[in-house]
Parts: C-alpha cells; sequence; structure tokens
C-alpha cells in the first residue's frame, strides 16, 4: 500500500484536494488537469442491500423495509440501462453484513495519473459499517491493477481524508 506524500510521485495531484471555496480559489480551472469521461462503471449487487440504521437523511423511516425483489430488480435496469448507454458495467459480488456496499461511489477516489495508469485513493468513511467495505474495495481495485493510494495520518494533527 503506498500512501501520497511529498516522495510519491503524485504527492502534488493529491496535495491539489480542494477542501473549501478558499482553496478552490487558488487553483484556477486551467491549472486543473483534465479528466477523461469514462467509459466502465463500477457496480455491487444488492443481494445483500438492506437498511440496518440511519446514516442519512433518506434511509430515515426506512429500517428493515426493502424488499429485495424489487431491490434486484430496480439494480438489473439500471445495469443493462447503463449497458445500453455504452457503458461496460463491472459488478463486484457483494458481502454479507456488508448491508451499503451496493453504494459503489462512496468508498475510492478513482483516478488516472500523468502516465495513465489507474489509482484510488481510499475513502475514510464515517460509520463503522461503511469502514468495513473499503478493504473489499482495496483487494477488488487492487487484483484489477491499479495503484492503491491511502491519504497520510499526521500524528498529532487533523487527518487529511476525504469521507465517503
Amino acid at each position: 500500500m503506498q500512501q501520497a506524500t511529498p516522495s510519491t510521485p503524485n504527492a502534488d495531484r493529491v496535495s491539489r484536494i480542494i477542501r473549501t471555496l478558499e482553496d478552490a480559489g487558488h487553483h484556477p480551472l486551467q491549472s486543473l488537469p483534465l479528466r477523461r469521461d469514462t467509459d466502465a462503471l463500477l457496480m455491487c449487487d444488492p443481494a445483500n442491500f438492506e437498511v440496518k440504521d440511519v446514516k442519512n437523511p433518506f434511509m430515515e423511516g426506512h429500517i428493515g423495509d426493502v424488499d429485495r425483489r424489487r431491490a434486484q430488480e430496480q439494480w438489473s435496469e439500471l445495469k443493462q440501462t447503463f449497458e445500453r448507454l455504452g457503458y461496460a458495467v463491472q459488478v463486484m459480488p457483494s458481502v454479507e453484513s456488508r448491508e451499503d456496499m451496493v453504494f459503489t461511489a462512496n468508498q475510492v477516489l478513482v483516478g488516472e495519473d500523468e502516465e495513465k495508469q489507474p489509482y484510488v485513493v481510499l475513502s475514510k468513511m464515517r460509520h463503522a459499517s461503511r469502514q468495513a467495505e473499503v478493504p473489499y474495495f482495496r483487494e477488488w481495485f487492487g487484483a484489477r491493477g491499479y495503484r492503491i493510494l491511502e491519504l497520510p495520518q499526521k500524528p498529532g494533527a487533523e487527518s487529511c481524508y476525504f469521507e465517503g
């Protein structure tokens, strides 16, 4: 595992993370690297999806009321829609007791370096149940050749993180 530190080739890119509007003012848009459009998407099957607790306002009042058949139908329709639009959809298997893995946009930040080599920055998820998902994403992306980056932890200082 690699940390994005000043000695890391991509440390400059990682250090340009914009966290506030003030940070954004120091980065003219033309100085930011262009990001290519994606041609592939990652989805996680909803076999283990359920609402066990409230992590956001959309979950309020829905504990235990997931219709698994309907969730599977909606997920399949979404996957087919992406495929009809020309995206290659890669499917990650769900994991028992990782009920929120179906929301694949939160666990990592995907990118390419200057040499077009893929990498992911692992998220520091807020909730313990979501934190337990990140190792599965690390394994999945690592097995496909992505360089794995973690944001540094500085002892005695506030950690640098993005929260999924």
